[in-house]
């Protein structure tokens, strides 16, 4: 499939984790507006008391970086530290001391499509220390907008300012858009695991009519495999209508990978047959969707084409089901079952 979510990776706790640090990181991949708190995702760690962490500076490199992915981007964090420094002088040789703690945070974001831009407009970036939402980052290196082209990288520096006396249960560092699914990563204790994709066993052979101006081409549709996943990314495949490559909390995007061939045959002779994403239907209770991404093209009569068709479904279906086809002919219909699929993070 061309849009394999790659899960992060947990490493050990360093010895700096006796403050039971637990930090996060959510990625957007369009504009940033209301952020995402839920910590139900999150590990729990054991309360210590802040003064335990001194308020000179602290260098949490231990297992680092840590990876996760947000729709088109993969989000490395490379370094976390917490100090009492003014983020503008953070960088510079002489630092100036403030009565202020941050968390200074080095991250490096990539774009893991080989065919498509990517855009933050702006970064959707916030901390939740302890269940209570912090302010917005000081962007101490890198820009507040990033358009990365394929398989480009950016690096920022950014200083969250923290409270100086917290339990620290947990510190969340998120980034995300509206109601999308989060990604967390834990700088100690916890998985950055999300379980997605989620393979599925679809498996069907038929006969389906379809192609322009009504000639119904007899064509035959194998589907050999399908995935739900929460992230969308694909080389090759137009802008996504849904408005996003990470689904919203509740959905889940639904690929399907097929065979098309054209016989031959119709009542027009011999030709090639069109596709189109009229060609294709998700029936979800019975309600049709039309694929979020587009697909279009020729097969010449006798050839076959392989494709992947993008859906979006809501968790809570009943029944799934693809079609292949134009109303007026055959369709090749198919069941998709979607009950294993779990829960996202943040649901």
């Amino acid at each position: 499939m061309g849009n394999r979510l790659q899960d992060g990776h947990q490493r050990r706790p360093s010895p700096f984790a006796a403050a039971a640090i637990v930090l996060a990181l959510v990625f957007a991949a369009c504009t940033g507006e209301a952020v995402s708190t839920s910590t139900t995702a999150l590990p729990t760690t054991t309360k210590v008391s802040a003064t335990t962490i001194p308020k000179d500076r602290i260098d949490l490199d231990v297992g680092l970086p840590i990876v996760g992915s947000y729709a088109f981007f993969e989000v490395s964090l490379q370094a976390a530290t917490i100090a009492s420094i003014e983020p503008r002088t953070f960088l510079s040789e002489s630092q100036d001391a403030t009565e202020d703690r941050f968390l200074f945070v080095t991250l490096q974001i990539a774009n893991r499509s080989n065919g498509g831009a990517a855009i933050f407009n702006q970064l959707p970036y916030s901390l939740v220390v302890d269940g209570i939402p912090q302010g917005r980052p000081v962007v101490v290196s890198g820009r507040s907008n990033i358009g990365l082209g394929p398989l480009a990288e950016d690096d920022s520096v950014l200083a969250f300012p923290i409270p100086m006396t917290a339990g620290f249960d947990e510190m969340v560092f998120v980034i995300s858009e509206d109601d999308r699914i989060p990604t967390y990563l834990p700088l100690v204790g916890g998985s950055t695991e999300t379980g997605f994709p989620i393979p599925l066993a679809v498996t069907a052979q038929g006969p389906a009519q379809g192609g322009a101006s009504g000639c119904n081409q007899s064509l035959d549709v194998t589907v050999f495999g399908g995935e739900a996943a929460i992230d969308l990314v694909e080389s090759d495949a137009a802008p996504s209508e849904y408005g996003s490559r990470r689904a919203n909390l509740g959905e889940r995007f639904l690929s399907l990978d097929l065979r098309i061939l054209n016989n031959g045959g119709s009542r027009c002779g011999a030709g090639s047959t069109n596709y189109s994403p009229d060609s294709f239907t998700l029936l979800v209770d019975g309600v049709p969707r039309s694929p979020v991404t587009f697909v279009s093209g020729a097969i010449a009569s006798g050839a076959a084409e392989d494709l992947t068709v993008n859906f979006v479904y809501p968790t809570d279906a009943t029944t799934v089901e693809f079609a292949v086809g134009d109303e007026e002919g055959t369709l090749f219909l198919v069941p998709v079952d979607v009950s294993a699929v779990p829960a996202a993070p943040g649901e």
